[in-house]
């Protein structure tokens, strides 16, 4: 009789990002500024966010209500204080909105996701990163250099380092280590860029991401 095998693989669980927005002790025109970081960041990754909800009008419009409402509110004229203070809420609520958006398309790209919220400025909970202390990226002491970290594990590995300049192309990654060590320094990088990193593990159950997708801008 033939004997069959079981066999049973690791598997990577990658925490889904949570997105905060920190609207307490911010004033109106920190507000707006935030606003219009995220509106920037939408218009500039169009491939991402193709169809933004709330959309970048909504938004704008959003954003100049407020912003007249605070020129009224200065005048102290009846009714123009408390118009501000609705102002405020609905921009509020439009970027709350546009983070669970943004939080969505993110996780439904788990390898991403940093990148992704990134990208439009929003910052994430630190306790939802996927395996953060996994993997680092940081500068080098010299310039054009970036230094990449990964947790080597305690059995025989091969560890592979990729960067890019354009995380969306999964064409454009490159290998910049493929060998038996858990940290490389990149040496040759263009100053003033932010170049996106990666590193996944070869060892005897297969091949797996290590952390997740991080970003620096080369010093």
């Amino acid at each position: 009789m033939k004997k069959e095998y079981l066999m049973i693989l690791p598997v990577l669980i990658v925490k889904k990002v949570t997105i905060v927005l920190n609207f307490r002790g911010k004033s109106r025109q920190e507000l707006i500024a935030d606003a219009k970081s995220y509106v920037d960041g939408l218009i500039n990754t169009p491939n991402w966010f193709p169809y933004p909800s709330p959309s970048i009008l909504f938004l704008q419009t959003k954003i100049t209500a407020l912003s007249n409402a605070c020129v009224e509110a200065r005048t102290q004229q009846k009714g123009s204080v408390a118009l501000a203070k609705v102002a405020e809420k609905d921009l509020q609520q439009a970027l709350r909105a546009l983070a669970a958006y943004v939080e969505d398309i993110a996780n439904n790209n788990p390898e991403m996701a940093l990148a992704i919220v990134k990208s439009v400025n929003m910052d994430v909970k630190k306790a939802s990163l996927p395996n953060k202390t996994d993997f680092s990226v940081k500068t080098g002491k010299k310039q054009g250099e970036l230094i990449l970290t990964a947790k080597a594990g305690r059995t025989s590995f091969t560890m592979n380092f990729e960067i890019t300049l354009d995380p969306e192309n999964p064409l454009s990654w490159r290998s910049v280590q493929h060998k038996t060590l858990a940290s490389v320094t990149v040496k040759g990088l263009v100053s003033g860029v932010r170049y996106y990193a990666r590193a996944s593990r070869t060892d005897k159950n297969g091949t797996f991401p290590v952390g997740t997708v991080l970003s620096a801008i080369v010093c």
